[in-house]
This record gives C-alpha cells, sequence and structure tokens, in this order.
C-alpha cells in the first residue's frame, strides 16, 4: 500500500482497477491516527511493565502507530518492526517452520529477550502482515498480552 497523509487521517492506497489516479475508491482503507493511538495507549497502560506498543506492517517494515512510555525515536520502532519481521514471517520464522517446531506454519506470536527487555510480537489472523510490537519489562507476563493483543488487532483490521 501507498500511504497518503492528509490532515489527521491516513490513507492507505492498493493497486485497484477502479482508483484510476484517485484517492477514493471501494477498496480505500481511512484509519484516524489519533484513535489508533489511544486504543494502543490503552492496550499498553494495561500492563505495568509494557514501554512500547506499535502496530506495524511486517510487509513493508512500516509501524503505522506507536504508544511508548517514554520518548522513542523512529529508529528503535523501525528495527522493533523489523525484528517482528524476521521472528513472525522472515528468516527466523522459515527456519522454525522447517523444523517443525510447533508446527510448519509462520508463528502468530513470539517472543524474543534482549538485555533488560523482552519483546512480544503478535500477529493478526485475518491481516497475517500486520503485528503489534511490544517492548517490557523481563518479568511481564507475556501470556496475558497475547490475547488482548490480537483482539485489538482484530478490532483495528474491522476498522479499516
Amino acid at each position: 500500500p501507498r500511504q497518503i497523509v492528509n490532515q489527521n487521517k491516513i490513507f492507505y492506497r492498493y493497486c485497484c482497477p477502479n482508483l484510476k489516479g484517485q484517492i477514493a475508491c471501494g477498496c480505500r482503507i481511512t484509519v484516524t491516527r489519533m484513535a489508533v493511538r489511544e486504543k494502543l495507549d490503552s492496550l499498553r497502560t494495561r500492563f505495568t511493565g509494557c514501554s512500547i506498543v506499535a502496530f506495524a506492517d511486517l510487509s513493508t517494515g512500516l509501524v503505522f502507530a506507536a504508544s511508548t512510555r517514554e520518548k522513542t525515536d523512529q529508529e528503535r520502532l523501525d528495527a522493533l518492526c523489523h525484528e517482528a519481521r524476521d521472528v513472525l514471517c522472515g528468516p527466523v520464522a522459515k527456519t522454525m517452520a522447517e523444523t517443525g517446531f510447533p508446527s510448519r506454519q509462520e508463528p502468530m506470536h513470539a517472543v524474543s529477550f534482549g538485555a533488560g527487555r523482552l519483546s512480544l510480537f503478535v500477529r493478526a489472523l485475518s491481516q497475517p502482515q500486520e503485528a503489534l510490537c511490544f517492548v517490557c519489562d523481563p518479568n511481564t507476563s507475556v501470556t496475558e498480552m497475547i490475547g488482548p493483543g490480537a483482539d485489538l488487532l482484530t478490532q483495528l483490521g474491522r476498522e479499516a
């Protein structure tokens, strides 16, 4: 998709024969940036150890929106998105799928550990190219975050 920013709305233009150079057609997706950010804020604050929740497109490596406890630069968000792509649908995911652990499919969620943090990546069931990326304290309960993360992705997909 091609991103077009117009005030507080983001329009995604897909290759569609109905477009013919227009922004609008039957397959236009309109998302209010503030509404998405508010939902990400709400999810992040539910989990005290969570410092970042980012809504990302794995196919393009772009972060659509993010909620952060502290100021976070775009490079950090981009790196988080690339890590999500590696573990959910990139080289790490493909290696896991080839070994058959736990199945021969790419994972719907994954966890990685770093220095003093853990990252959780949750992929959308209906739109597998979309994911939420969480950065949390190492003692955060990941299992409690997967369900609400998947629910938010489903909700964002329905609103698009």
